[in-house]
């Protein structure tokens, strides 16, 4: 096993151990309907596990506000890159994805802060 995956799986176990349930709605835009002027969507659900918290103020800036969340999730967790085309729902409230931060170790991907806004 290298390196890399002994952080995912241990953050993971962590998050598995002390975070609390998240729907991750990995979304993927579909076809433009020229009457309603909307694209369909097609949305996957994965429920996972994820540390939810305030930030700090020192994490607030012009695109973050204070009033955002902050939501740490393993990538031991998920087979794929979080973006901010995609939603968190948090019992019954869904997030947009302002941004994503990755934590790395060697090159590749060990855990991700999401910032969302409700």
């Amino acid at each position: 096993m290298t390196q890399f995956k002994g952080f995912r799986t241990a953050s993971s176990n962590i998050l598995k151990a002390f975070g609390g349930d998240v729907t991750y709605q990995k979304i993927k835009n579909g076809i433009y309907n020229s009457d309603s002027g909307t694209i369909s969507e097609t949305i996957t659900e994965i429920t996972i596990k994820g540390h939810l918290e305030d930030l700090k103020k020192q994490e607030v800036n012009k695109l973050i506000q204070q009033t955002d969340k902050k939501l740490l999730i393993s990538r031991g967790d998920i087979t794929f890159e979080p973006t901010p085309q995609d939603r968190i729902k948090i019992a019954g409230i869904v997030y947009t994805i302002l941004a994503v931060k990755k934590s790395m170790v060697n090159g590749e991907d060990v855990n991700y802060e999401l910032f969302l806004r409700a």
